[in-house]
């Protein structure tokens, strides 16, 4: 039998934050089988499946600053186009956070100015 993983992003984030899987930095590839269905801008979901897929969690600390960053560095993502992340200020709760994409290999949280508060990540792709 065939199983499937249809993630929607801010689901996993709930989840993985309610079970705790800020504890550093992770990354899980996923078996054969298996895959993350990327959505688009679409409302209705058509499937699409990710090539080996991948997600990698953890918690960063922002710098303090205008605005306060965490750069995330080392993430196994084929380009800056091939993942997306979603982040959630766990001191501030109310604060928003934002992912820029600048490669593969990297991305940075953005939160509020001059905080240096904790964001729990997830970041799904290929």
């Amino acid at each position: 039998m065939r199983r499937s993983v249809k993630i929607a992003v801010g689901i996993v984030l709930v989840v993985g934050l309610c079970l705790g899987l800020h504890l550093g930095a992770q990354q899980q590839n996923f078996p054969s089988g298996l895959y993350f269905n990327a959505c688009g801008n679409a409302v209705a979901c058509a499937v699409a499946p990710q090539s080996n897929p991948k997600a990698v969690w953890g918690s960063a600390p922002l710098s303090s600053g205008t605005p306060s960053t965490a750069v995330l560095t080392g993430l196994p993502f084929a380009s800056s186009t091939s993942y997306r992340c979603i982040a959630s200020d766990t001191t501030t709760i109310t604060s928003n956070i934002v992912a820029t994409y600048t490669s593969g290999a990297s991305a940075t949280l953005t939160g509020p100015a001059t905080v240096s508060d904790t964001v729990q990540y997830i970041c799904i792709g290929n």
